[in-house]
């Protein structure tokens, strides 16, 4: 299901299947130019009441100096107990300002492209979605170090991308990753840790600093390696 940001015919079809408890699989909603995500907060909502399984939200909004601007995130969206597919697109990623908690208790997958968050968010996510296991962050700002343990056992695969960012240091321990991407895209990883990773099979790393010692440690930790 596609949604109009001006569209009443949204409005009415999301509150008919909510009325008659009709569940939702998939919502996606494309805010362009200009646009203000207007009726956004209701209408997360109205999916969430309706057990929403996979949400994809972009917003394309130019300022006045011709850039883009990020987008500011309805708070509900953390309550979506039934989520299993969260994909968000030129977003400022701030926790809820009610209990600072995320309750994405079902969340498997998360992409965010061209979002702005910290480390504390990233912290939080780690802690409240034991379940994610496909984790994508493509263009970010806000934070300089990238943490994932053993909190997030069921995680298999993590795609990290940051052309407009430097990462000071990217500390992976998740026991069961089998395929990592670290991409600096001619910015500079300066710090990689990931020999945690016992059951990695595939591994790109593109603007990554190495030495021979740590391909050494890296080759000895890591007997599942398949593919580098």
């Amino acid at each position: 299901m596609e949604g109009n940001c001006d569209g009443d015919a949204t409005d009415q079809t999301l509150a008919n299947r909510k009325k008659h408890k009709i569940s939702i699989q998939k919502f996606s909603l494309w805010s362009g130019y200009f646009a203000r995500l207007t009726y956004a907060d209701r209408w997360i909502k109205i999916l969430i009441a309706c057990n929403i399984k996979e949400l994809n939200l972009r917003v394309d909004r130019h300022n006045f100096q011709g850039g883009f601007e990020y987008g500011s995130l309805p708070e509900a969206i953390f309550a979506a107990r039934s989520l299993n597919v969260l994909s968000l697109y030129r977003f400022k990623i701030e926790l809820p300002t009610d209990d600072g908690t995320i309750k994405l208790s079902s969340l498997r997958e998360l992409h965010l492209s061209y979002v702005f968050l910290d480390e504390q968010f990233i912290e939080s996510l780690c802690t409240s979605c034991c379940n994610l296991e496909h984790l994508s962050f493509q263009d970010f700002k806000g934070f300089t170090s990238f943490h994932v343990g053993e909190t997030l056992p069921k995680l298999k695969k993590v795609n990290l991308q940051f052309p407009r960012s430097i990462l000071q240091l990217v500390d992976i321990a998740a026991i069961n990753l089998e395929e990592l991407r670290i991409d600096g895209l001619n910015r500079i990883a300066k710090f990689v840790r990931i020999t945690a990773c016992k059951a990695l099979k595939s591994l790109y790393l593109g603007d990554v600093d190495v030495t021979d010692n740590w391909l050494e440690e890296l080759f000895y930790e890591l007997q599942n390696l398949e593919k580098l």
